[in-house]
């Protein structure tokens, strides 16, 4: 058995994190590759949304670390999780097609997926989080097959896409591949009370 915590809500912050706005470089250096022509810009939306996952998690995680340890919870943690992967899953294919269907300075492309993003904020700030805290996975053999199934998607998507893309494109291929992943792991049952739901409910019954 090979416990560890949720990957899932990791890579979904980290897309959030990385800069989604491009422009095209003045440099003439650089301009004449193709491949180089845009450079990443962070903008004010990333701060809100950074601001607003703190604000939301810390009691949310803070909550779920103090759950009574009752059989339903687990499951609670499950059900929720289902939505919060499965709009993660939605929001890696719609960004890495809107990818393909627009410019990489396109205002428009740049609108869409910031506003694609907000869901996930929420999304993770109030079901992920505490998940990945009070939470733990039995990846074992399985977590082979999302890798591989990411790197040979994100590989070519790296190599078509300008060079902009490279930060974004493998944690919206692991949005998907992970995703999936977790998705069957939750099915079949894999998921564990984490350290720190173990530690509190140690605390709270010292005798158990």
């Amino acid at each position: 058995m090979t416990l560890f915590v949720s990957v899932y809500p990791a890579v979904t912050i980290f897309q959030l994190l990385v800069g989604n706005r491009f422009v095209f470089s003045r440099d003439p250096q650089i301009s004449k590759i193709s491949q180089l022509k845009f450079i990443s810009q962070y903008d004010y939306p990333q701060l809100i949304y950074l601001a607003l996952l703190i604000l939301i998690a810390v009691p949310r995680i803070a909550n779920a670390i103090k759950a009574p340890d009752e059989p339903q919870r687990l499951e609670k943690h499950k059900k929720w999780m289902v939505y919060v992967v499965n709009y993660g899953i939605f929001q890696g294919v719609f960004c890495i097609f809107m990818s393909f269907l627009y410019d990489a300075d396109d205002e428009t492309r740049y609108i869409i997926t910031t506003v694609s993003q907000l869901p996930t904020v929420i999304l993770i700030a109030c079901f992920g989080l505490p998940y990945f805290f009070t939470c733990v996975i039995d990846y074992n053999w399985p977590i082979i097959a999302a890798l591989i199934a990411t790197i040979l998607t994100a590989l070519p998507l790296i190599h078509f896409q300008p060079n902009c893309y490279a930060f974004l494109i493998v944690p919206w291929c692991c949005m998907i591949y992970f995703g999936l992943l977790e998705l069957y792991l939750m099915h079949v049952d894999r998921i564990y009370d984490g350290l720190f739901h173990e530690i509190n409910r140690l605390e709270l019954d010292p005798l158990e």
